[in-house]
């Protein structure tokens, strides 16, 4: 309540505005900055530029799924479990949709999905 007793209202319509932006404009480079400096708040204003010759942000699916090093755990849990190879599934909703497709008694299957689900 004590923030909100010097707090002046306007008669005007609601807008969302960004707090660091002198304009209250959402601008993914002051996000950028603000998240930096709450990171490094002595480092002062460093410059952080797009650089197209980084590799593009990795989804997901990608990092739990598809990526080489993914498929490789992939490959050595479903040897260790027993179970069908998941290495061709390309999305973490197809890891788990395969995993109770499998005709396996119930409590296989809940230990199938506690691995995965683990190992997630």
């Amino acid at each position: 309540m004590a923030l909100l007793k010097d707090f002046k209202f306007k008669n005007s319509e609601d807008s969302w505005g960004w707090k660091s932006d002198k304009d209250l404009a959402f601008v993914v480079k002051e996000v950028r900055e603000d998240l930096r400096l709450a990171a490094y708040p002595s480092q002062g204003s460093l410059p952080m530029t797009w650089c197209n010759w980084v590799i593009p942000k990795e989804s997901t699916d990608h990092l739990l799924v598809s990526c080489s090093a993914a498929k490789d755990m992939w490959r050595l849990i479903s040897s260790w479990i027993k179970v069908p190879s998941i290495v061709g599934c390309s999305s973490v909703f197809e890891v788990l949709s395969s995993a109770y497709d499998l005709q396996r008694s119930k409590v296989e299957k809940k230990a199938l999905i506690s691995v995965i689900m683990t190992s997630f």
